[in-house]
Parts: C-alpha cells; structure tokens; sequence
C-alpha cells in the first residue's frame, strides 16, 4: 500500500496540525447525522432499512440498550449491521444479514464463511462501522437481531454524510 502526500487531483494534502514528528490525521470531513434503526430477528424489508441516493462517507453503529450476552459461546442476543454501495438495496442487505443470522445462530460453518459488509454487535460497549472506499459511498445500511433467541434491538448509526 503506498501513502501518498497528495489528493487524487495531485495538489498538496494539507495537514491539520502536527503532534511531534507525527502528522495528526484529520478525520473524514462531510456532514453528521445520527438515527436510529430497530434490529428486529426477522428480515429487514425495504422500510427497515437507511437508504440515502447520495450516500454516506462512514458509519459507525452501536446499541443503544442492553443486549442479554448469555454464557459461553452461547450469544443470546446479538446484532449484525449490514451494509451496500447500492441505493435501496434492501434485498441485498437482508441476504447479507440472513448469512449472518446462519454463521451465529448455530455452529457456525467449518471452514468459516467470510461474510462481506458485516459487522456484529455483541455488548453494549461494542461499536462497528464502516468506511467508504474513496469511490462508492455507503448507500443502505441495515441491521438484524441474531443469536440464540434474539429480541427488538435499537441501534444508533452515527454517519457521515
């Protein structure tokens, strides 16, 4: 991977400061938003989704109440955040979520399946997100409730537009 000092339009990236002899990364510029959105244990239809026609830069997703962690390997409630490049990809987004539901409701698969776009909430504390590839902006974003016997999750998305 090569780190270059200059945007794609090849002018000179300007700093936002310096720390030492460490440069300080500025963080992704665009406007926030947050919302919510309810991790339900069923497939999320095309009205349980966030879709934008523009898109997002980055999200980041974290539970916004108390999930029950069970014992052991045994998650009894859990979240899977799910998302696409597509507009209104609701139906890409459910099968994303639905292999998800499959790796972490049961034993999973062995070999484990890689499952693209998707993160897993597990706890109160944890916090997922993605970033967008300098090319194709996040454009849904959905989110499902799995484990053992999953119940209605809320879920706050922190984005950047």
């Amino acid at each position: 991977m090569e780190i270059s000092n200059l945007n794609p339009d090849n002018t000179p990236v300007k700093s936002k400061g310096v720390d030492g002899v460490q440069l300080v990364a500025a963080g992704i510029n665009g406007d926030a938003y947050v919302c919510g959105l309810i991790a339900k244990n069923t497939a999320p239809g095309a009205n349980d989704v966030l879709s934008s026609s523009t898109g997002f830069k980055s999200f980041e997703a974290l539970l916004s109440g108390a999930v029950t962690p069970g014992t052991g390997d045994n998650f009894t409630e859990m979240v899977a955040v799910a998302w696409s490049a597509a507009e209104a990809d609701s139906a890409g987004v459910a099968a994303i979520l639905a292999s998800a539901v499959t790796e972490f409701d049961a034993a999973p698969t062995s070999p484990p399946v890689v499952i693209p776009n998707c993160r897993i909430l597990r706890t109160i504390d944890d916090i997922v997100g993605a970033m967008w590839d300098g090319k194709n902006r996040i454009k849904t974003i959905g989110v499902r409730a799995i484990g053992v016997t999953p119940g209605q999750v809320n879920v706050v998305l922190n984005l950047i537009g």
